[in-house]
């Protein structure tokens, strides 16, 4: 019952998460999926190792509802137990006799490690992994099913020993998930977001944006080029201390306006040049809403001097606020 009961809430909470929506949030998904399949992958272990013939029953009703690919195998690798998830994920498989007829099973490193691209030999399956006694082997990895003559599936899986009371090695069992389309939403991401730096770095303006609470996560090289301050040295509140101490608080108090009520944000102000001295500056920020959700969730500025310095260009003080 406890088995049955955290898998399909974990796999429950996974699949509310199946679509992230930036980068971060993939990744926090990724180790969620991790940390889903070696809980699940454990106390399938135990009950395989443990059952009685009504546990074996619930087993067997747990593996046919359970969101994510199982197989279980002997201590010689031969396969006695899998469900139709499974065979969703891989195709029509053979059933091997042994951990050598695992070459059947095409795969290719998937982890970002020197190994990345190389195909799997039948010993580096995590089942096989498992019987040789490795403790708990997790892996990425993307697979041809079976059937298909070039589709590829990116999957996770995690392995877990099957021990006796004399910790003996009796099996192992492995739990799969295709993870194809948080990869492609990665990768999606990541295409979207080069795009946009390359767009943000060719324009003369200075660009940045916020998170929704504010802190500033990204600016563009003109600003660099132009404050001449090291990359990264004004991000979160610390952009604040480049505008001239006269206009720090009336810059201040108009951007937490514009968060706390998804304004337009527009100003005037000297921003401190790479010189020394400081250029009256024009910043107008925009909210970024979300699809369900009229909060604001992004502030980005484009900042466009307006003189070599407040010498040569006197701006009406009315004209600042």
């Amino acid at each position: 019952r406890a088995l049955r009961s955290s898998v399909l809430h974990l796999w429950g909470e996974a699949a509310k998460s199946a679509l992230p929506t930036d980068i971060a949030d993939i990744t926090r998904f990724n180790e969620g999926i991790d940390q889903a399949l070696a809980e699940s992958v454990a106390k399938f272990a135990n009950l395989t190792r443990e059952a009685s013939d009504g546990e074996r029953l619930r087993l067997n009703a747990v593996l046919e509802a359970a969101p994510v690919g199982i197989a279980v195998v002997n201590a010689n690798g031969k396969l006695i137990l899998s469900n139709p998830e499974n065979t969703r994920i891989w195709g029509e498989h053979p059933k091997p006799e042994s951990v050598d007829e695992y070459r059947e099973w095409q795969g290719w490193w998937a982890d970002g490690s020197e190994k990345h691209g190389n195909s799997l030999e039948p010993h580096e399956w995590a089942l096989a992994r498992a019987l040789s006694g490795e403790d708990a082997p997790s892996d990425r990895v993307d697979i041809r099913p079976f059937g298909s003559s070039s589709e590829r599936r990116a999957i996770m899986l995690h392995a877990r020993t099957i021990r006796d009371d004399d910790k003996n090695i009796v099996g192992a069992v492995v739990a799969h998930m295709d993870i194809s389309h948080q990869v492609k939403a990665d990768e999606a991401l990541r295409e979207s977001e080069a795009k946009f730096r390359i767009i943000a770095d060719a324009m003369p303006q200075m660009v940045w944006s916020t998170r929704e609470d504010g802190y500033h996560d990204y600016y563009n090289q003109q600003w660099y080029d132009f404050t001449g301050v090291p990359v990264g040295s004004t991000e979160g509140k610390l952009w604040n201390g480049m505008f001239h101490p006269d206009d720090r608080d009336r810059a201040w108090a108009r951007w937490h306006h514009s968060l706390e009520t998804g304004e337009t944000y527009e100003i005037q102000y000297r921003l401190r040049h790479r010189s020394g001295e400081f250029r009256w500056t024009l910043g107008r920020a925009l909210p970024v809403r979300g699809c369900s959700e009229i909060s604001v969730t992004g502030i980005s500025d484009v900042a466009r001097s307006l003189s070599h310095s407040a010498e040569s260009f006197k701006i009406p003080r009315s004209a600042r606020t």
